[in-house]
């Protein structure tokens, strides 16, 4: 039976409900409107070595002014240990997230070639030199870290005003780009390399565990570039697995010889600073290398951008995760800087992973969904498009950059052509489908 008195009491009681749902609805589009707006205000005004295939945000004085009050949020908790507050005996800082929600090791700059009215601001500013890295014979990374509180904003601001020749950015933060259970295996089981004369591929990963003998000889070198002990992770591992296992699958398991740089961070978060890749990629270009894997992403930095155009320029060829942050991820360096190679992952489907990042600089995909580490001791699902990057660099060191080659094929995936899922395609290595027959497969900047 109908009753009116109900039916009133019922929507006097949801009218409040659905005004706050509005409301939140309104604030969320309205805060999301001014973030779009500030991108594009960076986008407008960026000045990087960086690629135009993707927009990315570079800081400037508005949007500094704009968000420079905004709470700046502590996103990681490790143990005493393991976190310092900046004092002289200090090796590690919190991971935060800064005003543009990038994440940064708090209070830590890097100068590459500060003029000496830099480091002079640097010190009346109470940040104290932490190290320094020669990164080439004419370039010096400087690691700095404040004593106390610190607008690292303003500042980078103000050193670059005084010293435009320099470059000075915070130390940002990457992530590797693999998702898997809960799986580690004993830091005494790091790889010994062997001693030869050459490296052919570099990995820029985490340390290396404990390779089985008939893949641990195509290890020619390996050096940390952190300090503190290698991190509990299978992650570098298992890149260097998939690396040489598909070398082996093209018949040339005996030709592979890997430089490999452990980026890692100490402890059981596994995070990668910026500081670490600069300085292991300018690393292997010293060891002759001109292919590299890095099976990382995360965002643009103005020195890791300078690393990586200068290996790209010398020739080298820079394959790199194309991120697992899901179609509207935006920290997809460097895969999105111009010349590298960006894979994504696909399973054994040709199915996109589900977390995979979308844009243009996703140049190609490879299997790297529930990947098989077993041979190497690993008893779980492994997944991200970490695991796909070293099946396309393992192919690219067996028959260069370009993907015309005949034995090989690229699977069209997704819509017909070149697009922003899948790039080129899928590349398949069973040998068993057409090859791609466009004939000018070739990556940018080849």
């Amino acid at each position: 039976m109908f009753r009116p008195g109900i039916l009133l009491l019922g929507l006097l009681m949801i009218a409040p409900i659905m005004e706050a749902q509005r409301a939140d609805r309104a604030q969320r589009l309205d805060r999301l409107d001014r973030v779009h707006d500030r991108v594009a205000a960076r986008d407008r005004i960026a000045n990087r070595p960086a690629s135009d295939r993707v927009r990315e945000r570079a800081v400037t004085d508005a949007i500094a002014r704009d968000v420079a009050d905004e709470p700046v949020r502590e996103i990681q908790e490790e143990t005493a240990s393991e976190i310092r507050d900046g004092s002289d005996n200090t090796e590690t800082a919190p991971i935060i997230l800064d005003p543009f929600g990038d994440r940064v090791r708090r209070g830590e700059v890097l100068a590459l070639n500060p003029s000496a009215e830099a480091l002079a601001e640097l010190s009346r500013r109470n940040l104290r030199e932490v190290r320094q890295r020669p990164l080439s014979e004419s370039a010096i990374l400087y690691l700095f870290r404040s004593t106390g509180p610190a607008n690292l904003t303003e500042l980078l601001d103000v050193l670059q005003t005084i010293d435009p020749v320099g470059l000075y950015t915070p130390n940002h933060v990457f992530d590797p780009n693999g998702e898997s259970e809960t799986v580690t295996m004993g830091a005494e089981n790091i790889l010994p390399p062997p001693i030869k004369d050459a490296c052919n591929v570099g990995l820029i990963d985490g340390p290396i565990h404990g390779l089985p003998e008939t893949f641990r000889s195509a290890i020619t070198r390996s050096q940390r570039f952190e300090t503190g002990p290698a991190a509990d992770s299978v992650h570098g591992t298992t890149v260097a697995f998939r690396l040489i296992h598909t070398a082996g699958q093209l018949g040339h398991a005996d030709t592979i010889s890997v430089c490999a740089a452990d980026v890692f961070l100490s402890g059981s978060k596994e995070a990668i600073t910026a500081e670490a890749v600069a300085a292991a990629l300018n690393w292997q270009i010293g060891q002759g290398v001109d292919l590299v894997n890095a099976s990382l992403a995360g965002p643009h930095n103005a020195i890791v951008a300078w690393s990586v155009d200068r290996f790209v320029s010398s020739g080298g060829t820079l394959v790199a995760a194309a991120g697992n942050g899901g179609p509207l991820s935006r920290n997809i360096f460097p895969a999105a800087y111009e010349g590298v190679v960006g894979v994504t992952a696909v399973d054994a489907r040709g199915e996109l992973y589900a977390l995979a990042s979308h844009g243009a600089h996703v140049d190609i995909a490879a299997h790297g969904v529930n990947v098989d580490a077993s041979q190497i001791g690993i008893d779980a699902s492994l997944s991200g498009t970490s695991f796909a990057a070293p099946v396309v660099t393992a192919w690219i060191a067996a028959s260069g950059p370009n993907f015309d080659q005949a034995g090989h094929a690229i699977i069209d995936r997704g819509e017909i052509g070149r697009d922003d899922k899948f790039g080129l395609g899928e590349l398949n290595l069973s040998f068993e489908t057409v090859a791609y027959s466009a004939g000018q497969a070739q990556f940018p900047g080849r």
